[in-house]
């Protein structure tokens, strides 16, 4: 077989760090108290996350720091001081959303490896080939790829790892895309805050209700096969806030059947069902799902009934009020009886063995409305939980050691120690020479017993052998010292290797007060549905140009009004597809050929498009979208580097914090419904069936607020948007106080009636009129007043 495939597991705390080494992980990645994607995980503080560092290290294992959440500027300030400790000890790898904090932490921190985050929406091998030249080791790439995809990617960057998520929980979104939790709530995921609004019921207008953005949780051990032959060198857990029991058994399983495909291949390799029903046992939302190695999307991967833990089937009604248990029931196992959903919780009180029939407690016995009795399931296994715990979790974790003690009359005394199996890690510590014995001698399973009181040290002795003449005393004092001495060592020499020396900074920029923008008109450009509505708005003097999607623009409708347009002398941008997979290029590629020289340039909403606009070398200039972010300083001069000759300022800063950014060279939306999800799933598919024509769905959630679902059928992707839309155009004081170089005005639902109306109001507010035209519907000012933490 080939090199051993890393077990990557979560790490919210130290001790679930802990209970996961033990049983079997080869790393961990954890958060520290700032800049994680996971800021309601139980982090450690600076000195327990150092500590942490050494205690893998002993171990010979790895810990990742995850700094993987976008940073404002005045954030960007402190993050060298922040992450110099933990570069000193000698951290193993950072993983990293934001383009600025790589190009950071690249400069800073030359010798940390860089691992580019899920959240980085990473898609396709050219962008991975581009963030190698960028310095970065590791990529994960987005969790919506199939093993061809990943496959692909290996094959063009073979010396770059990949880390692909094998368990636990799905973002209905792709990671790094969504922007419903801040918009709804302020609690931004693109800063660790996720308030998970993918786990609350919606309902489908004129139709079904349920959890319907909430996929269920991957299982992903059957494919430990597949994925080891497409490339994958690090199999990754998720669930950063679950348990150490979770963390270790789900650990436990994949080392053990990894290392089962490693020593017998494929013709050796079977997953045991009682493995799987442990794992469901513990966690499991809606049941288990292959995830996206094997499908695009579907139904079958969504769990629209719960969105919490499921459970197992333990009983089923047997008649006259009975149960009849389809597995062991322990007394204290806690249940439910479903009768369409979830159940109220409650334990037997008494064991019953498959097979055996039981009535529920008290008002556990009551039926549904409909009058069936609804199967039981158990919710927690307290047994399950005990036993993972007792085997992984007890005490700290544990570095096994051989050792020789030498304890002879008038010769040293000395102790030699090694980890298991690595004589070449042996470490000598010596004292005087042995006093012989004037009474009792100290015998040899004395000495013995005293040096394997390693205590709490995190060492124990596998095998230690003593060499002692029988005549000689040594004080316990004597052989306490030493066993201490030896021990920390061994600690030395497994630590001192990963030490590093601070940096020699190339460049630290300290924090400069916001330069006073200086006022200056914009730009307007206008973002269209459709080329019909562009010949509407095509003779207005306040619009610079337009932005048309490729698939309407590769039309002969769409040309002729990009040709119309510069009759008019007004440029138009072509908008390339939010999401781009390996599958669709051939088909935007031919798009962009046909444009190129035609388009005045192209709007890309993510990395792997510019790559490929590089690539053909289009012509005209390459404008980032909102959905690129550009929270900092460092970000933009990342994006610039690579490519983008404009930017479009990000949703999630309000005006304070884009005036500090700077906007002279960023475009800002004043008007348009905001994206809010862009998802491998598709609510047509999910509620109805897939139609293969793109249509507009509403959905509604528990407080009645409206969201849209559109299914983007030529790159299969759903767009989620806000159901009000961002209106600015009536803060054109504030705008022009930001300099911005443009502003975009976004027609999505809106009939050329409501856009007439709203481009009338914005013309006469330019010229310094509040006409009120435009005064009536709902609308969101986003985040430009209120901000996000």
């Amino acid at each position: 077989m080939s090199q051993a495939i890393e077990i990557l597991a979560p790490a919210g705390s130290v001790e679930t760090m802990r209970a996961a080494l033990k049983a079997g992980a080869d790393a961990v990645y954890m958060g520290g108290s700032r800049f994680g994607a996971r800021a309601y995980a139980d982090n450690p503080d600076e000195t327990a996350l150092l500590s942490a560092i050494d205690e893998v290290h002993i171990q010979g294992k790895k810990l990742y720091m995850t700094v993987n959440t976008l940073l404002k500027d005045r954030e960007m300030d402190e993050l060298y001081g922040y992450l110099l400790p933990y570069y000193r000890e000698g951290l193993d790898g950072v993983i990293v959303q934001d383009l600025g904090v790589l190009d950071r932490l690249r400069e800073w921190f030359p010798k940390l490896p860089l691992h580019a985050s899920t959240q980085m929406t990473l898609t396709g091998w050219e962008e991975a080939v581009r963030l190698k030249k960028e310095g970065v080791c590791r990529i994960v790439p987005s969790r919506e790829l199939s093993l061809k995809e990943i496959r692909h990617i290996h094959d063009r960057v073979k010396d770059m790892e990949i880390e692909v998520f094998v368990h636990g929980a799905l973002c209905y979104c792709y990671s790094g895309q969504c922007l419903m939790s801040s918009f709804i709530g302020g609690r931004s995921g693109n800063r660790g805050r996720c308030a998970q609004p993918c786990r609350l019921p919606y309902r489908v207008e004129g139709g079904q209700a349920g959890y319907l953005l909430s996929p269920k949780d991957i299982c992903a051990l059957d494919d430990i096969p597949d994925l080891a032959e497409a490339g994958v060198a690090s199999f990754k857990i998720e669930g950063r806030m679950k348990k150490p029991e979770y963390a270790a058994l789900v650990a436990f399983m994949y080392r053990r059947y990894t290392d089962m495909y490693m020593e017998k291949g494929r013709a050796g390799f079977r997953v045991d069902p009682e493995d799987i029903k442990k794992l469901m046992d513990l966690y499991n939302r809606g049941g288990f799902s292959g995830g996206y190695f094997h499908m695009w999307n579907g139904p079958s991967m969504i769990s629209a009934e719960r969105p919490n833990h499921m459970g197992v089937k333990v009983g089923e009604p047997a008649g006259d009020g009975r149960f009849r248990a389809v597995e062991d029931i322990a007394a204290d196992d806690v249940l439910e009886c479903r009768f369409a959903g979830a159940g109220k919780s409650f334990c037997l009180g008494q064991s019953v063995k498959k097979g055996g029939c039981f009535v529920l407690p008290g008002r556990q016995n009551e039926r549904g409305k409909s009058g069936k009795r609804g199967d039981i399931y158990r919710t927690r296994n307290p047994k399950l939980i005990r036993d993972t715990l007792e085997r992984f979790a007890a005490g700290s974790p544990i570095c096994r050691l051989n050792g020789r003690l030498t304890a002879k009359s008038g010769e040293p005394l000395s102790l030699s120690i090694w980890p298991a199996g690595q004589e070449d890690q042996t470490v000598t510590v010596a004292k005087e020479p042995v006093m012989e014995a004037l009474n009792r001698p100290t015998l040899p399973e004395e000495l013995e017993k005293q040096v394997r009181k390693t205590g709490g040290s995190g060492f124990v002795f596998e095998d230690l052998k003593i060499v002692a003449d029988g005549a000689g005393f040594v004080p316990v004092k004597t052989l306490n010292a030493l066993r201490r001495e030896a021990l920390e060592a061994t600690r030395e020499k497994r630590t001192e290797p990963f030490r590093r020396s601070a940096p020699d900074v190339v460049s630290f920029p300290g924090k400069k007060p916001a330069p006073e923008p200086e006022k200056r008109p914009w730009e307007l450009y206008i973002q269209l549905p459709d080329a019909q509505s562009g010949r509407a708005h095509m003779e207005r003097p306040e619009a610079a140009g337009f932005y048309l999607e490729a698939d309407t623009a590769y039309t002969e409708e769409g040309r002729g009004f990009i040709r119309a347009c510069h009759q008019a002398g007004k440029t138009v941008y072509v908008a390339l597809p939010h999401i781009l997979r390996e599958r669709d290029k051939p088909r935007v590629e031919g798009q962009i050929k046909a444009l190129d020289g035609l388009a005045d340039g192209w709007l890309f909403r993510n990395m792997e498009t510019l790559d490929v606009l590089k690539r053909l070398r289009a012509s005209g200039k390459f404008k980032a979208d909102h959905h690129v972010y550009a929270m900092n300083q460092a970000a933009k001069e990342s994006l610039k580097r690579a490519g983008a000759d404009q930017l479009t300022a990000p949703l999630e800063l309000n005006r304070k914090e884009l005036a500090e950014l700077g906007c002279g060279d960023m475009e800002l939306m004043i008007y348009g419904y905001p994206v809010l999800m862009i998802s491998a799933q598709c609510i047509q598919k999910t509620t109805r069936a897939c139609t293969k024509r793109p249509e507009m769905i509403q959905l509604t959630d528990r407080q009645h607020k409206r969201f849209y679902a559109r299914n983007v059928c030529a790159g299969c992707y759903n767009l989620i948007y806000n159901g009000s839309p961002i209106r600015l155009t009536d803060l054109t004081e504030d705008i022009a106080g930001l300099a911005i170089a443009s502003a975009r005005v976004v027609f999505t639902f809106e009939d050329i009636e409501e856009q007439t109306r709203l481009l009338d109001d914005l013309s006469m507010r330019l010229k310094g009129v509040r006409s009120g035209a435009y005064a009536d519907g709902t609308f969101t000012r986003g985040h430009f007043k209120r901000g996000i933490e």
